[in-house]
Formats: C-alpha cells, structure tokens, sequence
C-alpha cells in the first residue's frame, strides 16, 4: 500500500463522483421515505470516501489553527498528509462559503463543528440509522454545492486543454 497522498484526494474535481453517488442516495431516501417503499442500502465505498475527505478537513483546521499535530504520518512524508489537510479544509471553506453566502467561515472552530456534524450524519449514514430532515438536508446541500464546484473545475480543466482550432486559410495564388 502506498504513503503517499496523490493530488486526486485534494482538489474537489475528484471528489465530483463521490458527491454524486451520495447526493443521489439522499434523494432516493427521501423519495423511498414519501412513498413507504423500501430504503435502498448505502453505498459504502462513497460513504467512506466521503469521510475520508471529512478526515482530511479536520486536520487541516488543526493545522491552520496551529492547535495540535496532524492525523498520525509516517515521519519521511508528513507534508502531504498535511497538504491534503489544508486543501480539502479550503474546498470545504469555499464549499460552505457558496451555499450559505451570509454564514461566516472565518471561524474554524464553526467550520470544525460543521464538519463533525456532517461527518457524524455520514456515520449515522454507514450504520443505517435513521437521519433526521435537518442531517439529510444539511449532508445534501454540502454535496450538491461540491459536486456543483468539481464539475465547474473539471470543465475548466477540460476547456484549459482544448485549443481553438486554426483559422483556415486559402492557399496563396
């Protein structure tokens, strides 16, 4: 197993299909709940990604706040487990920033508390507990907002590439 941290964990590009798969089974939870049908299992893989990028968040936060050491690394490469820390804390931040534009996100500690809430409605989630409105809404708009904010980087990626075409000209006379 590789240490290393690729940049596919650290920029929300990535995360776009982990949103996805989520934000959908939310839907279908609500969907199954209005019509008494059965409520489909959840995707485990995506619900542990998901955490995954929750669990790179926090330690970015404690980082940012200089307030304690990052999740436990193997000592050669510390670094990128701290840069994808602080990375995944700056798509949260701008995450959170874009679907409640009034809330402030210059508080970690508020960040922190959010995130720890979505991350505790992820668990509940996992265990197949019951979530409340409030949990499924608040989990469904963080990830619709993230999908949102990978497809927008995707395509920019994808346009960055693309050239424009020559322009054609005739041959001389």
């Amino acid at each position: 197993m590789s240490l290393t941290q690729s940049r596919g964990l650290t920029d929300a590009g990535r995360w776009t299909a982990v949103a996805t798969t989520l934000a959908e089974h939310l839907d279908a939870l609500e969907k199954a709940k209005e019509q008494g049908a059965t409520v489909p299992p959840p995707h485990s893989g995506a619900i542990e990604a998901a955490r995954r990028f929750f669990g790179f968040v926090l330690p970015g936060i404690a980082v940012d706040q200089k307030r304690g050491s990052v999740a436990p690394v193997p000592p050669a490469r510390p670094s990128q487990a701290m840069a994808a820390g602080i990375s995944n804390l700056s798509i949260a931040v701008k995450v959170m920033r874009s679907e409640k534009p009034n809330a402030s996100t210059d508080d970690l500690e508020q960040v922190e508390r959010e995130i720890k809430s979505l991350l505790g409605t992820l668990e509940h989630l996992q265990a197949g507990k019951p979530l409340s409105m409030t949990e499924r809404k608040e989990l469904a708009l963080f990830l619709r907002e993230l999908q949102r904010q990978g497809e927008i980087e995707r395509d920019a990626k994808v346009a960055a590439q693309e050239r424009p075409p020559r322009a054609y000209s005739s041959p001389a006379l």
